[in-house]
């Protein structure tokens, strides 16, 4: 078990009970110890009526380009208490009425129903598989067709794209984007360089939310982004930092307080209704 941050083990176990509870907690250290991927089966397809679970490989996603396929990371879903926490802690003091929440490499759709239960202009899933993209869209129908939602729904302006995140066009808006272990090394790059594009034409503002964070030293060079927080669990699957954009069109942002420590930020700030696991 590693201490990322300088964060201490104390810290990232009371960190986990928040998250997810005593029980899940115990069992994380154990499944910490003896796995390396372990798909994060926790009731959700059948509370909702949807399909998201399983591993899916890149070569069993569909993905003909080279480059692409082989930067891309096999498809499992985040854990919906995790994400829940993701999104309760990162919008305890934004508005998200004015923000539209991207995924990038989406998947099957999870992080988008998640992200439903939060008042966004605008969701958005960009995912490179067509084959994963139509199984997110038969995804997103059954959650919004709900007769009685299990789940707040606070957004239905939701939409996937499939395409690459490298030159996927962002709607003229600010921006919260998400990702989960999507794609690696260079791929990872351009994508970020594609946002720093956006960011520099429009003067939009871009937040960056990524779990998993293999790929945050990537990130931590870009001189586009600054990170301005940061949360870590047992289980780094379930870890995540914060970057913001640091420049806008024509100016650039002064400079920021040091990064919020939100491993210490009250348990209120989450969505009402979390799903149990």
């Amino acid at each position: 078990m590693s201490v990322d941050d300088g964060i201490g083990l104390l810290q990232i176990a009371k960190n986990n009970y928040r998250m997810l509870g005593l029980r899940e907690t115990g069992i994380g250290i154990l499944l910490y110890l003896m796995r390396d991927v372990f798909p994060a089966r926790d009731g959700f397809d059948k509370r909702y009526g949807v399909e998201t679970d399983g591993v899916v490989t890149p070569d069993a996603a569909g993905i003909t380009d080279d480059r692409l396929r082989s930067a891309a990371i096999l498809y499992a879903p985040i854990r919906e208490n995790a994400l829940n926490t993701v999104l309760g802690d990162t919008l305890a003091k934004r508005d998200p009425s004015q923000l539209t929440f991207v995924d990038l490499g989406s998947g099957k759709g999870r992080g988008l129903l998640i992200a439903s239960r939060y008042p966004f202009a605008r969701i958005i899933g960009v995912e490179l598989s067509n084959s994963l993209a139509q199984i997110a869209r038969e995804n997103v129908r059954r959650y919004l067709a709900q007769a009685k939602p299990v789940a707040p729904i606070r957004c239905r302006q939701l939409d996937i794209q499939c395409t690459s995140a490298t030159t996927f066009d962002y709607p003229d808006s600010d921006l919260l984007v998400y990702m989960y272990r999507p794609f690696t090394g260079d791929v990872f790059i351009a994508a970020l360089d594609n946002l720093e594009r956006f960011q520099r034409t429009t003067g939009r503002q871009v937040m960056i939310m990524l779990c998993c964070p293999n790929e945050e030293p990537l990130l931590a060079q870009h001189a586009a982004f600054r990170k301005s927080g940061s949360f870590h669990v047992i289980d780094r699957e379930y870890s995540w930092v914060m970057y913001e954009g640091v420049a806008t069109r024509d100016t650039a942002t002064p400079p920021q307080d040091d990064a919020v420590d939100l491993n210490h930020a009250p348990a209120d700030s989450l969505a009402e209704d979390r799903g149990s696991s």
